[in-house]
């Protein structure tokens, strides 16, 4: 029910995904440009050592040979584990380059994270005026209603964030590579559901973060903690919401993206990061057993029973 309404609430607002949209392309042109600048200095000398070894041509070459099954499969595994050692053999050879690279990567990444997640708390904002009143507040309107506030919360949550997203992807990996030679592709698909599950339980624990900085005008951290603490509220019903979310998001990227070259990629991105928020406030919203508007003409009354 909650996944229903929080759809019903996109539809009614979603000239929001539009608005992110535009500012999600336009903060992503500007991170991949210094990203350009950055990378061109740093690994030029790296990827001109690689061309000059012939790796990829080789590694190329061999791949379509073992395909083909013009060259033995031991054989073309002998040759590209050749050309593997002679890459890290390069690759040693710029430590000092990349370790700059990962640097400024890290810093680039930090802060086109920062500002894009200084954009939860205007999309809630304008999403829980509009679940008061069927009022559309403008975007720009909350942005700057809640500049600071949304400066503090990005900080956190992308520290937060972060943390735990690397130690999620660096337990994946392992997974992936512990299990790999005896289970082959299902190793990759199990790895995978095990990712979409840990995010779900994280997005739950955090789910009533931006409602309650939001709603109750709490400070930042306070609001985190209380969300934590609460977290057993509306566990099973973020857990549910996200996990299924998390799923056609996966799908409509490979069909979709597939199929349109991409295009749609950005469109799918967005409104999730919008519908996250929805189903944020309507898990708390009903959790609180608080009415609200789905749209213009349909209000919400969240039965206790079920609560």
């Amino acid at each position: 029910m909650e996944l229903k309404h929080s759809m019903n609430l996109l539809a009614s607002r979603y000239s929001l995904v539009f608005k992110i949209l535009i500012f999600f392309m336009i903060v992503t042109a500007i991170a991949v440009a210094i990203m350009v600048s950055i990378m061109t200095p740093a690994m030029d000398p790296l990827f001109l050592a690689i061309e000059d070894a012939g790796i990829v041509n080789k590694v190329l070459d061999t791949g379509m040979g073992m395909f083909l099954r013009h060259i033995d499969y031991a054989e073309g595994m002998d040759i590209l584990t050749m050309q593997y050692d002679t890459l890290l053999g390069i690759v040693a050879e710029y430590e000092s380059e990349l370790l700059l690279f990962y640097i400024l990567t890290w810093i680039v990444l930090f802060f086109y994270r920062l500002i894009v997640s200084m954009t939860s708390i205007p999309i809630a904002d304008s999403i829980d005026v509009y679940m008061n009143t069927s009022v559309h507040k403008s975007l720009i309107g909350s942005f700057a209603e809640n500049l600071w506030v949304s400066l503090k919360y990005a900080f956190c949550a992308t520290i937060i964030n972060s943390l735990i997203n690397t130690g999620l992807g660096i337990m994946t990996y392992q997974l992936i590579m512990s299990t790999v030679v005896n289970w082959g592709i299902v190793s990759f698909s199990v790895a995978l559901l095990l990712l979409l599950i840990l995010l779900s339980i994280k997005y739950s624990l955090l789910l009533g973060w931006v409602p309650i900085i939001v709603n109750e005008k709490k400070k930042v951290l306070v609001a985190f903690k209380d969300s934590i603490v609460k977290c057993k509220s509306w566990f099973k019903y973020g857990f549910l919401c996200s996990f299924i979310l998390y799923l056609f998001v996966i799908a409509g990227i490979v069909l979709l993206g597939a199929t349109t070259f991409f295009i749609m990629v950005p469109i799918i991105i967005v409104s999730e990061m919008v519908l996250l928020r929805i189903i944020e406030l309507v898990c708390y919203y009903n959790v609180n057993k608080k009415r609200y508007y789905v749209d213009r003409n349909t209000i919400i009354k969240p039965r206790e029973e079920l609560y």
